[in-house]
């Protein structure tokens, strides 16, 4: 089943790769890259959904992590990309933010991303080892 599942998996990347086909054809126009790095980042939780929950069904059945380890790569790839593109539409906008540049905003709002992507599949991760080992059920 994982095999047939991988197919899948690639298709679901479309959809983020969609958007930042968007973020790059949005322009110079404020409002479109403003509402076009919001789908992206949308895009990029509902991929790490599915993902999540295949490989939470993959560990539980297979007993293998391979697919959160891909998980994880997804989520540095996808945060790095929503980072860039955040310090663009900041220059663009001229957003007002706390720190000095656009560079050091984006830079904490792609790290916010990974730390809380990171926590809940780390969280999942385990919670699946767990409940698959024998001695909790005793």
């Amino acid at each position: 089943m994982a095999a047939r599942s991988i197919p899948f998996l690639i298709l679901t990347l479309c959809y983020p790769i969609w958007h930042v086909f968007q973020l790059q054809w949005a322009g110079s126009d404020p409002h479109m890259v403003v509402e076009s790095l919001q789908n992206y980042r949308i895009s990029i939780w509902m991929v790490w959904f599915i993902w999540a929950a295949v490989a939470v069904w993959l560990k539980w059945t297979k007993r293998h992590y391979r697919f959160f380890k891909s998980t994880y790569g997804y989520i540095v790839i996808a945060c790095i990309i929503y980072g860039y593109y955040h310090s663009k539409a900041t220059g663009l906008t001229g957003s007002p933010s706390p720190f000095s540049d656009s560079y050091t905003a984006s830079f904490f709002a792609a790290l916010l991303d990974i730390a809380v992507l990171f926590a809940l599949t780390a969280f999942l991760q385990a919670a699946v080892w767990w409940f698959t080992q024998r001695q909790h059920r005793k």
